[in-house]
């Protein structure tokens, strides 16, 4: 019985220091591989990040930023040249509403995105940050990297449970993102 006062207590200290630590946010979504991305977005194009700016919807009550994006190169679908990203993100007196992990689009930043245009007529991130590559250095063949630190991904194993992705490879080079993505929209 001596010894279990101590055992307790330990216990005791660790769930409070879990209780007080502060909680990860993440959205968890499916993780899309190339193929799938392509299949479901409107528009994959290489670009540059303009400006933004917010306005709330007056039926939903929510902020929205709209990120002005002009198109260099459609990789695959259609596009215009220039397209306004519309993102559940912005501030209403005071307090941030944005989704944990949604893609951020940086002004002045080169990407790879892909696109979907809603029936609302919004263009939107195909599936938050996993849609959103950037595009690093100004070599012939600059490096590509996405930020999904707030993306728990999952997917289907063999039996169609919904199970914590496996480590992914992306590529690490614009030519070898390029060619995934053509090799994808032509396997459609």
């Amino acid at each position: 019985m001596a010894r279990t006062a101590p055992f307790l207590v330990t216990v005791a200290l660790a769930a409070l220091v879990l209780m007080i630590a502060a909680p990860a946010q993440a959205t968890t979504v499916l993780w899309f591989d190339m193929a799938s991305h392509v299949a479901d977005s409107t528009a994959v194009v290489e670009a540059t990040v303009g400006s933004s700016h917010q306005l709330v919807d007056p039926d939903l009550g929510k902020p929205f930023t709209y990120t002005t994006v002009v198109i260099e190169e459609v990789l695959h679908g259609r596009a215009p040249a220039t397209v306004q990203v519309r993102q559940m993100r912005g501030v209403i007196d005071g307090v941030a509403h944005l989704v944990p992990g949604d893609g951020r689009l940086r002004e002045g930043g080169r990407v790879v995105l892909f696109l979907t245009l809603h029936a609302d007529g919004h263009w939107y991130l195909t599936a938050l940050a996993q849609s959103v590559w950037e595009v690093k250095g100004t070599s012939a063949d600059p490096s590509v990297a996405r930020d999904l630190r707030d993306l728990a991904l999952m997917e289907r194993d063999a039996e169609g449970r919904i199970v914590t992705a496996a480590e992914q490879v992306d590529p690490a080079r614009l030519s070898e993102l390029k060619d995934a993505i053509a090799a994808a929209g032509r396997g459609r």
